[in-house]
Order: C-alpha cells, then structure tokens, then sequence
C-alpha cells in the first residue's frame, strides 16, 4: 500500500524537515510514530525540505507499508502518536506511481511580518518583525520582475545542492491586514532560502533599504551580495502543494 500524507508542523521546534544526526527533525518524529503504529520501518519521501524554523500545513508525504489501514483511522491513530507540535491531517491511498516530490506541479509558501516598534509576544511565534510599513505599491512593481522562468542564483544561500537554479514563479502577492503584511509565493520549485532571500530584498526596497533596480541586477549579475539578508524562518510557512 502507498500512502499520501498531509502533514503540519511548527518549524520553531525542529532542525528542519529532512533526517538528521542528533538534532530534532520533522521526519524523524513522523517515522517513529508510523513505524511505532504499523509494527515495521517506515520511511516517508516528502514533496521537499523545509529548513530549521520553517512551519508548514500542507507538507506531503508518501511512504509504503504491507499494513491496510482506513485513512481516517490510520490519521487518528498515528496522531495519537505524535507529538504536539505535529500532525497528520489527511491520508489517502494512491497509485504507486504517485511521488510526493516528483509528481508536484507547484508550492506556495507564504511569508507573514507584522509592522510594529515594539515586539509583539504573539506575532512573534509566527511572524517577522519590522518597524516601520514599507512601499507596498513599490514592492508588487518589483515582484512582478520575478515573474516566469528565471536563473535564480542570486536568490540562493550557499550549501544547496541543487543542479540547476532555474526556477519559475508563477506568482507573488502581497495583503496588507492591518499592520501584519503577507507575502504569498506560488512556483514549481524553491531554492535554499530562496523564498526568505525574496522577500528580505523587497522588504529592504520598499523601506528604501536598496534600490529600485536590484531585483534587475540580481537576476542580471547571479550576484547574491546585492539583495538583502535572508530574513528569519519564523515568519516562513510551506501553505499549498498542487498535484
């Protein structure tokens, strides 16, 4: 049986989605309890990484096992399992050929901040502070610069292992609710950082931190040392994968 998993988590709390050696992982908790439920090793592929802080609602999974549960059931069982700061929301049986990562068509990500001079206890678990409310006219001129396919190098921390950095966003928009801001990213792929680079560089341009033509040269030069920093994962979250 082939398993696909909708799964959440609160990033604040795990080094990361992927496996890793002595540190917390989103991966490691939800095998453990699908091993511990089953009665055998479980090992989940998912549509992708999300880094250490990065939260996500709608991270898919696909794993095998000889074991026939109910969806439904095999959800509340293996929440039952799990710990507070993940969940299972949805299963359902799929076709073998269905691969959680190579059967996406796109993501969204969604980057909130909150406009404020003073921090916010609450708006600080999931989103970024900033202090003064930029240009947002500004910024959507400049974010439809990223629209289409692009080699988006400069847009990329170093360490990925990516083949390629061409990339293709499909979309971004910005909502302004109140003084909390959204940041909506919907493309085929993502590279390391690449969504908190993005938006770092059109925060710094509407706050007149950069100027106007960065994206342009950016995009132009590969040259990462043009954009802004790459803004904290707290406010980073994996919302939407289209299959």
């Amino acid at each position: 049986m082939r398993y696909k998993l909708t799964v959440a988590y609160v990033g604040k709390n795990f080094s990361g989605w992927q496996s890793q050696k002595d540190v917390r992982t989103a991966q490691d908790e939800l095998e453990k309890g699908l091993s511990q439920l089953l009665g055998e090793t479980i090992v989940v592929h998912a549509a992708g990484r999300t880094d250490e802080g990065v939260s996500a609602i709608a991270q898919t999974v696909h794993f095998d096992t000889q074991k026939e549960m109910l969806p439904f059931s095999l959800v509340q069982a293996v929440n039952f399992l799990l710990p507070d700061d993940l969940s299972v929301i949805n299963a359902e049986v799929v076709d073998k050929n269905f691969h959680a990562r190579k059967s996406a068509i796109k993501k969204t990500y969604v980057y909130r901040l909150y406009v404020s001079a003073h921090r916010h206890a609450v708006y600080d678990t999931f989103a970024t502070q900033i202090y003064k409310m930029p240009d947002l006219n500004l910024m959507k001129q400049v974010a439809q610069k990223l629209i289409g396919e692009h080699d988006f190098k400069a847009f990329s921390s170093t360490g990925s292992s990516a083949k390629t950095t061409i990339r293709t966003i499909e979309s971004i928009d910005i909502i302004q609710k109140g003084n909390l801001l959204e940041i909506s990213i919907c493309g085929n792929a993502f590279l390391y950082n690449m969504v908190r680079i993005i938006v770092g560089t059109l925060i710094w341009i509407g706050l007149g931190k950069l100027p106007q033509d960065t994206v342009d040269k950016m995009l132009q030069t590969g040259n990462r040392k043009l954009g802004a920093k790459t803004f904290p994962a707290v406010g980073l979250r994996l919302e939407d994968i289209q299959y």
